[in-house]
């Protein structure tokens, strides 16, 4: 089930409160979805996100290279940070982590092309090597993907990224 950030901002506030999530200390709000904290005695600035896949979507990896760890509802994509899953699981995936449900062997589909794009954008030697052994047309389609993904900024409203997690300090 994929929530709206606010759903996914109050249902890990939520968490966080009832002792869900007894491993992290010291929550400090740094702005609307965002969190200073520590987990597992490692100091965190995280970011809610819808999905994981946002991360990719909103170029957090060049805005915002301060974020270490990413709080979605759905992790579906893989990224380069740890990942929190509140939505169904409250799973935490290391970095670059595949979701739980995904199957490297199952048939390209929408939902499998982001967490392949995902590795590919971490870089990982085996999804490159996939993109090689691939048809000329879909190495072409994901490679027209990537650069979009790396080259453009992102049109329409950008999304809002505190000063604190610009810079890594």
């Amino acid at each position: 089930m994929r929530l709206s950030r606010d759903r996914t901002d109050t249902l890990f506030r939520i968490h966080v409160a009832q002792g869900g999530l007894r491993d992290i200390t010291d929550l400090k709000k740094l702005g609307k979805y965002t969190y200073q904290l520590r987990r597992d005695g490692e100091s965190h600035r995280a970011i809610v996100l819808s999905r994981s896949w946002d991360y990719w979507e909103y170029r957090l990896s060049n805005s915002a290279p301060a974020i270490s760890l990413v709080i979605c509802s759905k992790h579906d994509s893989c990224l380069p940070v740890s990942v929190l899953e509140v939505g169904s699981s409250g799973y935490t995936y290391g970095p670059r982590d595949l979701p739980l449900d995904h199957d490297k062997h199952a048939k390209r589909t929408r939902k499998t092309a982001l967490v392949f794009l995902g590795a590919l954008l971490c870089g990982d030697q085996q999804a490159f090597d996939a993109l090689s052994r691939m048809h000329p047309s879909s190495q072409k389609r994901y490679r027209r993907r990537l650069n979009d993904l790396l080259s453009k900024k992102r049109e329409g409203h950008q999304l809002y990224v505190p000063p604190a997690l610009r810079a890594i300090s």
